[in-house]
This record gives C-alpha cells, structure tokens and sequence, in this order.
C-alpha cells in the first residue's frame, strides 16, 4: 500500500518482552506495520497531523516500552505499543529537540527549541529511568558555546561508551561520568571538520562513516579521521545541489558491507541520485534512485517453497542465501510517492526497473616535462566479461561524453576494442550498462601529434 506522502524515516524497535514494532513516518503521519496484513496500515497519528516538511527530520528511540520520537517542530510524542495513537511525552511541552536518543538511562535532546527560543547549541537530558522528568534531580543541561565550534548541532549518534556531537564544523564527544547531579562531559575532539547533514552520519562496525564539507570520513575515535571519498569528491559536490547539501544522507545494508550515500542534484525536489561504497574493497560505484527516506527491518520468517516468489529461472540468488532466513536484516527505502521499496542487494533491479550502473578510467594524458601535449587518440582496448556494456569517450574531463559502441559480452574474458581518433591534450573512457558486466586490463593507443600532420 502507500502511505500519504514522501516517506522519511523507518525505526524497527523491540519491547522489554523481545516482541519487535516497526514503523514507518511521512511528512505528516505515523504509521505502524500490522504483522496480520504485512502492510502499514495502521495509522496512529491521531486527530492532529505533524507540520514538519522535508527538511524536518524524524528522529526516534525506544525507552522504557515507549517508541519516543520529534521531527523538530512539533511537541515530543511517544507511542505507548499498545495503542491506539500517539501521546505527548510528558514533561516536555517547553522543549522541541531536533535530535533526541538514549544514552546512559535517559533521554537525550539536542539543538532545542525552549519556550519559543531557539537554542541551537544546547543538550538536555532527563533524570536517570524517568523519561518524563525533566526538571528533577538528575536532569539537566549544557550548551555547547566554546566546546561545539560551530553555529548549531546538526546531529548526534552513539559510538561506543560515548556519544559523537556533530556541528557542521567540529565534533564534540559526550561522555557519562558516573555523577548522579552532573552526569555527563562534553570534550571538543575535532575541529575544523563536522557533518552538515542531519542524517549524514551511519555507525558501522565501531566506527562512524559521515558526510563531511568537502569528503566522506570514517571516524573510529580520538582526534584522526580517514578520508575515503578522494575517488568520487570532486564529482560528488560538483554534482550536489549546494541548497540542499542538509539533505543528503548515508544508509548502510547489512552483511555485504556496502553503504549508500544519497544527495540531491540541481534538478530534482529529492535525492535521486547515490554513491554506493564497499567497504571491504574500498571501491565506489554510483546510480540513480529516488529516495526520501530509509531504514531496516528484520525478516519475521524464512522463504518456503510455497512463499518464494518468481521461477527458476528468474531468481537470481542462492536458495540458502541468508537474505531468505528469518531475522536477516532487509534494507528499505521509501520514495516521494508513498511507496516502500525492499532493496535487494543480490540482484540488479531496483523498483523492478534494470539501474544503470557504469564506471569511469583515470584521465589518460601525455607530457613533455609540465605541458600536455596535444595527442591522436586511435584505439581503446579492455578486457571483459558479462552481459552487455556500452564504452564512450570524453576529451573535456568527463564534462560532455562522445557516443562509443556497445558490446555483447560471453562469461568468458575476452578483449574488446574501441576504435577512434580524435585530438586532444587528454582522454577518458566510461563503461555503461544495464545488467552484469566486469572490466579489467585496459590500455589505449595513440600517435603523438608530431609523428603526422593534423
């Protein structure tokens, strides 16, 4: 079914009881998965829709058998899982947090709306095990001016025994001491360097992958970071909509290491396009997919003969791969339109439409010391494997692309080449196609421009 309008969020949480709730929010409503009809059709929004737009993002967590969550705009709102909507969270009808999580028995809210007054550098939290007190012994809360360098937090997410702060400029690590009146530190670890998305931060394998001014990083702790965008940065913010970079966010999928890396270009309302990162090779792949919200879900049950859908013929994985077992962890995306889709990672459809996936060579230049040199492009040769696969060719660094060829590939290795001519001080080559297809030694031929007349 579809749900009323651009999905954002998904949160799959469990109970004290271990009894598992999944739900899925719009711009304006909240929806909770109803195990009987496998469908959201439970709506638990009550009388009174959420004013949040796009750029109001949903954040949530289970505390003490209440699903607690905010949007950023509106009061905090709790669901009690049994029902029948939601309810103002107690004691909070002076704050809206943009952000809010659990930490060290509380609730924790960040950059907080009070009493009308924005306050962008402020954290807050409740007294330990009691979720609506927020004015007793044990609550309390800290601003950030002259630890956080920057004008707002634009998120926080848990990375071991502490919590990481983001600003768009600096990182802040939020540590519990042990005090019961003074519970929590807050240290400046990083400066220079933050997160400008609200969801441009992703936790895995102990370490956090996030969305920074100018590359991706992965922290694992202290002071350093790693850059592992360099391969795709340039492109990456030269094609990203800088009004909208907030918008941008990373998703990961379990147990085949990749992570998704949504942003929106100038000439979309939504992120429409990503870059796909392993994280085992270390490689970057990209592709297009409209995509206003994510999260996961662990599946209630095993495929049976009688359950599985599609022929031989037409299901492409194992029948004892994992992604058919109970409890495995299924990535989901929900678009503009309402609609949720199951993001497979074994097979090369998305939305039931073939993506259009492709991937560039290095820029391939002659020198004579520091210059360039103009030079007679003749031939490109590669070895492939596959399907099909269309090969085209840029003199302007990958701004404007010459049609090529495309070529019927075998499952064998084969060398395949390009012929051409064109003159130009520099050449790249992109490999498209729309099914599966594996390239490997390449090499180009050419004629200096001095050995014949041009």
């Amino acid at each position: 079914m579809k749900l009323d309008g651009p999905i954002t969020h998904f949160d799959h949480v469990y109970d004290t009881d271990e009894n598992p709730y999944f739900f899925a929010h719009t711009l304006d409503k909240v929806y909770l998965y109803d195990t009987t009809t496998s469908a959201f059709d439970k709506d638990i929004t009550g009388s009174t829709n959420f004013t949040g737009d796009y750029d109001n993002y949903w954040f949530s967590t289970m505390f003490k058998d209440k699903y607690i969550f905010t949007n950023g705009v509106d009061l905090v709102k709790y669901y009690g899982l049994t029902g029948p909507i939601v309810q103002n969270l107690t004691g909070t009808s002076l704050y809206v947090p943009k952000i809010i999580l659990q930490f060290a028995a509380r609730i924790l809210m960040y950059n907080i709306t009070e009493s009308g007054d924005s306050i962008p550098l402020r954290t807050r939290w409740c007294a330990a095990g009691d979720e609506e007190d927020w004015s007793g012994s044990g609550s309390g809360a800290s601003d950030l001016d002259g630890t956080l360098n920057s004008s707002a937090i634009t998120t926080a997410k848990r990375l071991g025994d502490g919590v990481i702060i983001y600003g768009s400029e600096s990182m802040v690590l939020q540590t519990y001491r042990g005090e019961y009146t003074q519970p929590f530190a807050f240290t400046n670890i990083i400066n220079g360097l933050g997160c400008p998305a609200p969801r441009g931060v992703i936790n895995y394998g102990n370490a956090h992958y996030f969305i920074g001014p100018d590359n991706v990083y992965k922290y694992s702790g202290g002071r350093q970071f790693d850059p592992i965008g360099d391969k795709i940065k340039d492109e990456l913010f030269d094609l990203m909509d800088p009004a909208y970079v907030s918008r941008s966010f990373l998703c990961r999928t379990f147990n085949d290491d990749l992570l998704y890396l949504f942003y929106q270009s100038s000439s979309s309302d939504y992120p429409g396009n990503f870059f796909l990162y392993n994280i085992s090779d270390k490689t970057w792949t990209k592709g297009e997919i409209s995509a206003t919200g994510f999260g996961h879900y662990l599946k209630e049950d095993a495929d049976t003969w009688a359950t599985v859908e599609g022929t031989w013929a037409t299901i492409t994985d194992r029948w004892n791969s994992r992604t058919r077992e109970s409890e495995y962890p299924i990535t989901l995306f929900g678009d503009e339109h309402g609609v949720i889709h199951n993001v497979s990672t074994v097979v090369y459809t998305q939305y039931g439409e073939k993506v259009n996936s492709f991937a560039d060579t290095k820029t391939f230049v002659r020198k004579d010391g520091y210059h360039r040199e103009i030079t007679d492009w003749m031939e490109f040769n590669f070895r492939a494997k596959g399907t099909e696969v269309t090969v085209q060719y840029s003199t302007d660094n990958g701004n404007t692309w010459q049609e090529g060829e495309t070529y019927t590939l075998t499952t064998d290795w084969v060398m395949y080449r390009l012929d051409l001519e064109t003159y130009a001080e520099t050449i790249n080559f992109r490999f498209t196609g729309l099914e599966y297809w594996e390239i490997d030694n390449s090499s180009v031929g050419f004629i200096p421009s001095t050995d014949r007349s041009i």
